[in-house]
């Protein structure tokens, strides 16, 4: 059994720019490496409290974040470095640029296993929140 620390989220509305992202993420995953989990619906871990607290830090998710020491009782995970969404893009770069900019983090994303700035671990089955080890903002 893996032990991991995860966030539940209250209050956190999904921005624009953050779908918009996740969907090009999803679109290159699909499209080039579709045996890796798709990012919508998974469980989403930190292998310690340091990276869960450095997540929670990003201003959007500084209301309502309680952090949790979770079990993972069966299912797979796969890791990859949030530090590439988190990028964002940039409104005021020629649309297609910053697409293809983006694409270029995606691939990125979903293909390395090299050192990562803010890796992220999804888990797709079943976990089990255990205790709570740092209580929301």
């Amino acid at each position: 059994m893996d032990r991991y620390v995860s966030i539940r989220f209250e209050n956190v509305k999904p921005a624009l720019p953050s779908l918009a992202i996740e969907a090009v993420f999803e679109h290159v995953r699909e499209e080039h490496l579709p045996s890796r989990p798709s990012r919508f619906g998974p469980v989403f871990c930190w292998e310690t409290l340091d990276l869960a607290q450095r997540f929670r830090s990003y201003e959007k998710y500084q209301t309502g974040a309680t952090i949790y020491e979770c079990r993972v009782l069966e299912g797979t995970t796969f890791r990859a470095d949030m530090a590439l969404i988190n990028t964002g893009f940039d409104l005021l770069a020629p649309p297609d640029d910053e697409l293809r900019r983006m694409k270029q983090r995606a691939e990125h994303y979903w293909s390395t296993t090299a050192q990562m700035e803010l890796p992220e671990i999804m888990i797709r089955g079943r976990v089990v929140a255990t205790t709570q080890v740092d209580p929301a903002p």
